[in-house]
């Protein structure tokens, strides 16, 4: 396991691990020419694609989980980047790494295909 893996698993789970990746695309850079070795476009955190949702069900869950986590927070009157985080398919927000939820609907095998 690498440190980014270990260090945001728990964050996850409400460990603070005391560092800073709130520019993880620069951490991730600098690795990747440190050690000359890629890291894979799913890589959990710091891959590419990451935060891309490849199939529409996943896509509305998301959408569905952010809607929910700020009416919660409204209806708490907590800012939403205060409200406790829990979003299917995104065990962090985007936010704390620096990154953003995109919503891409990308065409697999897995995926049906429209005619």
């Amino acid at each position: 396991m690498d440190l980014i893996t270990l260090a945001l698993n728990l964050y996850t789970q409400s460990v603070d691990p005391m560092i800073d990746l709130a520019n993880i695309d620069e951490v991730r850079d600098t690795v990747v020419h440190c050690n000359r070795i890629g890291i894979h476009e799913r890589h959990p955190y710091a891959g590419t694609h990451v935060r891309t949702a490849f199939a529409g069900t996943h896509q509305d869950a998301i959408k569905k989980g952010l809607e929910h986590h700020t009416a919660q927070a409204e209806a708490t009157n907590t800012p939403p980047a205060s409200h406790p985080w829990q979003v299917p398919y995104l065990p962090i927000d985007p936010k704390d790494i620096g990154r953003s939820y995109e919503a891409v609907i990308r065409l697999n095998s897995q995926s049906r295909k429209e005619e």
